[in-house]
C-alpha cells in the first residue's frame, strides 16, 4: 500500500489497483522499471571520498571525530583493532531494554503548521537531546528510534555492546530520569508529549547488520527480550513505567512498586507478574548487595584490628594517617568498613564522611565535591544563598575570632571553595570579586589551599575520618587532588583517610595510592584475599542456617567461586530460586548435581563489565579470551598459542594481551605438577564462572 501523493511522484514505475475503500491510498501490483537514481552505488561513492582524503591526515582526524559521536561505546577500539574484520562479533548477551512510546509529536507538528519548520525542529531536537543526554548519563545506547502505533518508538540498551555493573538498575534510574527531564521542556510541548516505558531483562542476540556494500550499517539487539519490553511499554500508559518481574527482582527493592493487573496472554516467562515502577527508594549502583539473607562477618577479624588501631592512631596521636583498603569486586571491602564504622564510632568522639565514587555520570573533582557537600550538610540548605550562608557559617566558626584578618580569611576561603562546589557567586559580589581577577593556575592554587585549610580546621575541631569508597571508578582530577591534599596537610593533624578500590593493576587508583606512599610514612596497605575453604563453608551454613551442608556443596561452591563472599551468596540464591538446591525436612539437598547453574545476573554483569573493558584497554584480548573459554577450565601454552596464531596474529601480540588477561584478573597461571617442565605450563579462569561468562 502506498499513499496516492507517493505514486503521482513515479507513475511510470509502478502498476497499481486502486483501494475501494480508500481515496488516499493505493495498491502496487508490480514495479516496472527501476528509477534511475536508484541504480547509483552511494557506498562506493563514500569509498572513493575516503580514499581521497587518505593523502590528507588531519581531515582524517576530524572525519573520524564527526563519526564517532554515532557509534555505540565498544565499537570504534574494535574498528581501529582490526579494520578488516567485522565491526563487532555477534554476541548472546544479558541486555536490559528500555521501550518508549512517545506520543503528541503529530499533533505537535500539526499545531506549528508547514510555516513554521525551525520551531518544530527545534521543538522535537530539545526533546530528543534530553532523552539522549538520560541515556547516556547511565551508559546505555540509544539503539532504535522507529514509527509505532500510536506515535514514536525509541529503544534504549544497557548491557550491549558495553556491559556495566548494575546495567538494570541503570536502566530503571533512566526511564526514571526521562519522565523527569520532561519538566524541562516547555509547557507547550510537554503538554502534548506523553511517554509510556516498557522494561525487560534477559538474553537477547546482538551484532553489526548490513553487508559491505549497504550504504548503512547498524549495531542492533534483537530477540524476546526487546519485544517483551515493546509490549509491556504498550500496556503501561502515558506517564507511566512498566517493568517485567525479572527486572523487579533484580532490583532488590531499590525501588517503590506495586503489582499491575495485565492479561496472561502474549508473555513469556520472567515478564509476569509485572510491576508499575515508581520513585527509586535507595540505589547505589556501585553497591553489590544480595537481595538474599543476610551474611555473618566471618574471616576478617585480623583486618578489623588492623583498621581499629589506625583509627586510635589517628585519633589519640594526632597523626596523619592513609589507609587502603584493596581487593577484587565482591571480596567484602565496604563490608569490613561498615563493621569498622559500628566498632569505632562509639570509641571517640569523631567526625565521619563516606564519599561513593560514581561510575556513571563523573564530573571533574567530583569525588571531592560531594566530600565538602556532605561535611557542609548541603540536603539541609537547598537555594543558592543559604548555601553561601551554610559556607560561611562552617568557615567562620572554624576560625579563631581573634586573629586579625580573619574575616578577610573567611571570605577567601568562602569564595574559593563557593566556586569549587558551583555555587552562584554573583548573589554576592564581594565574593565573585574575589575570583575574577585570578587566572586558572592562581585560582586552581588557592582552591587547593582553601580545601586543605578547611579540613585542617575541621581536625583540629575533633579527629577526621574520611571514607572514599570506590575509588578506582573516581575521575582523575579527583585522584590527582587526592595526591595534592594528601602532601600538603600536616603530619601532626587527627586525620584518617581510608580508601577502597579494587586491586587491578591496570586501576588508576593503584597508580595514585602508589604515588601517595612514595610521598607519606604513615601509610597502610590491606589487600583483601577471598575467604579461605573454612571460612567459606562457615558463611555458606550461615545463609542456610543449617549446621550440615549437603554432600559436595562446599566443594562445588568453593571451585565455583573461590571463596569471594559476594560470589557465594549471589550463587546461592541463584540456586535456591531455580530449585538446584531446596530444603527438604530441614535439610538441604542437591536436586541435580549434573546440572549447569546459571551464573546470577549480578555477577554476570560484574564479570561482563570487566571482559568489555578489555577492548578499552587491549583490543583483541577479549578474542584470546574467547579461545582461552572454548579449550576448557584450564588450558596449556602450547594450546593457546595455536589457537590464537591459527587467526593469524604475532606471537609479541599474544605476549601482550595474555599480560592484559592476567592483569585484568581474569586469567592466571594454574598451579604446575611438574614445576621444571615448561612444557607443562598452564592457564586457568581466575573464577570459573568468568570462564561461563565467556564462553
Amino acid at each position: 500500500m502506498i499513499s496516492q501523493k507517493t505514486y503521482d511522484r513515479i507513475k511510470t514505475s509502478l502498476t497499481v489497483q486502486a483501494v475501494a475503500s480508500s481515496q488516499t491510498f493505493v495498491k502496487a501490483l508490480e514495479l516496472l522499471e527501476k528509477p534511475a537514481e536508484t541504480l547509483s552505488t552511494p557506498w562506493q561513492d563514500i569509498q572513493a571520498r575516503v580514499d581521497a582524503l587518505r593523502v590528507d591526515l588531519p581531515r582524517l582526524v576530524e572525519v573520524l571525530d564527526a563519526v564517532t559521536p554515532h557509534l555505540p561505546a565498544g565499537i570504534l577500539a574494535q574498528l581501529v583493532y582490526d579494520p578488516a574484520a567485522p565491526p563487532l562479533e555477534s554476541q548472546y548477551r544479558q541486555v536490559t531494554i528500555v521501550a518508549v512510546n512517545c506520543t503528541g509529536f503529530s499533533k505537535l507538528i500539526q499545531g506549528f503548521g508547514p510555516a513554521y519548520p525551525n520551531d518544530i525542529t527545534r521543538a522535537l531536537n530539545l526533546f530528543f537531546i534530553k532523552m539522549q543526554n538520560e541515556v547516556d548519563y547511565y551508559g546505555g545506547t540509544i539503539m532504535r528510534l522507529d514509527l509505532y502505533n500510536p506515535g514514536d518508538l525509541l529503544v534504549a540498551v544497557f548491557g550491549a555492546p558495553v556491559a556495566h555493573e548494575k546495567d538494570t538498575q541503570r536502566a530503571c534510574l533512566t526511564a526514571r530520569s526521562m519522565q523527569n527531564a520532561m519538566q524541562g521542556l516547555d509547557y507547550e510541548i510537554r503538554s502534548l508529549i506523553k511517554l509510556s516505558i516498557g522494561i525487560h531483562t534477559g538474553f537477547a542476540f546482538a551484532g553489526t547488520f548490513g553487508s559491505a556494500q549497504a550504504s548503512q550499517r547498524g549495531y542492533s539487539v534483537l530477540g524476546r527480550t526487546v519485544q517483551a519490553a515493546e509490549k509491556l511499554m504498550g500496556k503501561a500508559g502515558p506517564g507511566r513505567i512498566l517493568a517485567s518481574q525479572a527486572v523487579w527482582h533484580a532490583l532488590g527493592g531499590a525501588f517503590e512498586g506495586q503489582p499491575a493487573a495485565l492479561a496472561l496472554e502474549d508473555f513469556e516467562a520472567g515478564v509476569l507478574p509485572a510491576v508499575m515502577l515508581g520513585e527509586a527508594v535507595s540505589v547505589q549502583l556501585e553497591r553489590l548487595v544480595s537481595h538474599g539473607a543476610a551474611s555473618t562477618f566471618v574471616g576478617r577479624e585480623s583486618y578489623l584490628e588492623k583498621l581499629r588501631a589506625a583509627f586510635e592512631t589517628a585519633a589519640q596521636n594526632h597523626n596523619l594517617t592513609l589507609l587502603a583498603v584493596t581487593g577484587e569486586a565482591g571480596v567484602g571491602k565496604s563490608r569490613l568498613v561498615r563493621e569498622w564504622m559500628e566498632q569505632c564510632r562509639p570509641l571517640a568522639p569523631a567526625t565521619w564522611i563516606q564519599v561513593t565514587a560514581h561510575s556513571y555520570g563523573q564530573k571533574a573533582k567530583g569525588v571531592f565535591i560531594e566530600l565538602l557537600e556532605k561535611y557542609l550538610k548541603w540536603d539541609e540548605v537547598p537555594s543558592n544563598g543559604e548555601r553561601l550562608d551554610r559556607l560561611f557559617d562552617t568557615v567562620q566558626a572554624l576560625h579563631p575570632g581573634e586573629a586579625e584578618g580573619w574575616m578577610q580569611a573567611c571570605l577567601d576561603q568562602q569564595a574559593y571553595l563557593g566556586h569549587f562546589l558551583g555555587l552562584n557567586l554573583d548573589e554576592r559580589p564581594r565574593l565573585a570579586a574575589r575570583i575574577r581577577p585570578l587566572d586558572a593556575e592562581s585560582l586552581q592554587i588557592n582552591t587547593r589551599q582553601a580545601l586543605c585549610d578547611l579540613l585542617t580546621q575541621a581536625a583540629r575541631s575533633q579527629p577526621l575520618v574520611i571514607i572514599l569508597d570506590d575509588l578506582h571508578w573516581a575521575d582523575p582530577e579527583s585522584l590527582e587532588l587526592l595526591k595534592v591534599v594528601a602532601a600538603s596537610l600536616d603530619i601532626g593533624l587527627p586525620i584518617l583517610f581510608c580508601l577502597l578500590f579494587r586491586s587491578l593493576k591496570e586501576n588508576p587508583a593503584t597508580a595514585a595510592w602508589q604515588s601517595i606512599t612514595n610521598e607519606n610514612p604513615n601509610c597502610i596497605s590491606l589487600a583483601l584475599p577471598e575467604l579461605s575453604q573454612a571460612d567459606a563453608g562457615t558463611l555458606l551454613a550461615s545463609l542456610l542456617s543449617a549446621s550440615q551442608l549437603p554432600a559436595g556443596f562446599q566443594d562445588f561452591i568453593q571451585k565455583k567461586t573461590d571463596g569471594n563472599p559476594l560470589y557465594i551468596e549471589e550463587l546461592l540464591n541463584t540456586m535456591i530460586e531455580s530449585g538446584a538446591i531446596r530444603s527438604v525436612d530441614g535439610q538441604w539437598q542437591l536436586t541435580d548435581p549434573d546440572r549447569p547453574v546459571q551464573v546470577p545476573d549480578t555477577l554476570y554483569q560484574i564479570i561482563q563489565s570487566r571482559i568489555d573493558q578489555l577492548d578499552f584497554s587491549s583490543p583483541g584480548s577479549r578474542r584470546l579470551l574467547w579461545a582461552a573459554a572454548i579449550a576448557g577450565e584450564e588450558c596449556s601454552e602450547e594450546l593457546l598459542w595455536h589457537v590464537y596464531q591459527a587467526a593469524g596474529r604475532s606471537r609479541q601480540e599474544y605476549s601482550r594481551q595474555l599480560k592484559e588477561l592476567m592483569n585484568a584478573a581474569l586469567l592466571q597461571r594454574a598451579r604446575l605438577k611438574d614445576p621444571k617442565d615448561p612444557a607443562a605450563l598452564k592457564y586457568e579462569f581466575r573464577h570459573n564462572l568468568v570462564r561461563q561468562v565467556a564462553y
